[in-house]
């Protein structure tokens, strides 16, 4: 890999700037995935906290980043939890909004047996950023912006002042909401799943997806995550892979969204001489550790953690059987 292939870092001093999704999570862990009308015990039951971009967040500010939220939080006890969480991990919420109505929550069904989950959640319409809203000072003076799809009106708005200030636009995308081409043609690294790279674009395979995506908006890079076969990326008409690693895995819960915080982290701090490859393998570990804890944040590593497994020898990548769920899902 010749070169970062990653857009020039904003001004700082705040490392990245998140908006997007937080929920609050009741995860319910099974034996298998329930027949119809079948009776399973349930093995475990948590309420702990989610959502794309907070838990990316999350991830960011456990390796290292100074890192702001923004979002809407209901006003009930869902969404005191959740904004409380996110203050605890040293997450600057000032620029939030409170909206009358209940915090978006999902219920996430585990199957212990594979490791793999099914989401069902509910947000209501209330649970927006305001038109009138004054754009956030915090955006100009951050090296990154992460945004997601979820409240794409606010998103795009969001994005065309953090590309008028020279802060290049980070985005996770995993669904055709009508409209979501005035938000990828702002974007500068797109980091989205591989059911979507296919589907958006009707290609039959993910190298042509990226640069059937690339081509389209002149996106700087393209990053397809691939479940616990790591992620691939297309930068500068170069593609680079970089394998998952192989590790004990309790739960994929947030595995993509701390593949998210992880390429973040590691593009922020990125070494004279790094590669987009490097980066990938710093987001495939930090996505690779998180699955070790039930829940999309209690797993989720140091920089410490993540550098003990990428520099460990012994470790194992997968080849398509691994047993970590590195990327996105």
């Amino acid at each position: 890999m010749r070169g970062m292939a990653l857009p020039p870092l904003g001004p700082g001093p705040i490392d990245v700037v998140g908006f997007g999704e937080n929920s609050v999570d009741v995860l319910a862990t099974v034996p298998h995935w329930p027949a119809p009308d079948d009776k399973l015990e349930l093995l475990n039951l948590s309420t702990l906290p989610g959502g794309q971009v907070a838990s990316a967040m999350v991830a960011c500010a456990r390796l290292g980043c100074v890192t702001h939220y923004l979002g809407v939080f209901g006003d009930d006890e869902y969404g005191q939890r959740i904004e409380r969480a996110l203050r605890h991990e040293g997450i600057d919420t000032g620029g939030c909004v409170r909206a009358a109505a209940p915090n978006r929550s999902a219920l996430i069904m585990v199957d212990r047996a594979t490791g793999t989950r099914t989401v069902l959640w509910n947000r209501h319409p209330a649970l927006h950023w305001p038109a009138t809203q004054a754009p956030p000072v915090a955006i100009a003076h951050a090296r990154v912006l992460m945004v997601d799809g979820t409240d794409l009106e606010a998103a795009v708005r969001l994005a065309g002042d953090a590309r008028a200030a020279g802060v290049p636009v980070l985005a996770d995308v995993d669904s055709a909401t009508p409209g979501i081409d005035r938000l990828l043609s702002l974007v500068d690294v797109l980091v989205i799943p591989a059911g979507f790279a296919l589907s958006y674009t009707g290609e039959s395979g993910v190298p042509a997806a990226m640069q059937s995506i690339q081509e389209r908006f002149r996106t700087t890079t393209v990053v397809v995550t691939l479940g616990a076969n790591g992620a691939v990326a297309r930068a500068g008409g170069e593609v680079v892979e970089s394998p998952g690693f192989v590790v004990p895995g309790a739960d994929s819960t947030g595995a993509g969204d701390a593949f998210r915080g992880g390429f973040i982290a590691g593009w922020i701090a990125a070494p004279a001489g790094a590669t987009l490859g490097d980066i990938l393998t710093f987001a495939n570990a930090t996505a690779a550790l998180n699955c070790r804890a039930v829940g999309a944040q209690a797993g989720l590593p140091t920089r410490a953690e993540v550098m003990a497994l990428v520099t460990e020898p012994r470790v194992r990548r997968s080849n398509g059987h691994g047993g970590s769920h590195s990327g996105g899902c």
